[in-house]
């Protein structure tokens, strides 16, 4: 039981992180002015393997409907 315990919280707890992580990036990036993100994603070499921060350019881009 205490296994199954340790399971479920180390996932859960490797989840919020995700998200803090995630949303973060996001406050971070909508700060950036449309030349910076554009510049930005001009960088990106593996869009198979982005960095929580390249994810959250590619949707402050989308979100400001920035050509790409």
């Amino acid at each position: 039981m205490a296994a199954l315990f340790h399971a479920i919280f180390s996932a859960d707890m490797t989840w919020r992180q995700t998200m803090e992580d995630a949303h973060r990036a996001a406050v971070q990036v909508a700060a950036l002015t449309d030349a910076q993100l554009i510049a930005i994603w001009a960088g990106i070499l593996d869009t198979d393997e982005m960095t929580e921060e390249q994810r959250a350019v590619i949707d402050e881009m989308e979100r400001r409907n920035l050509d790409f």
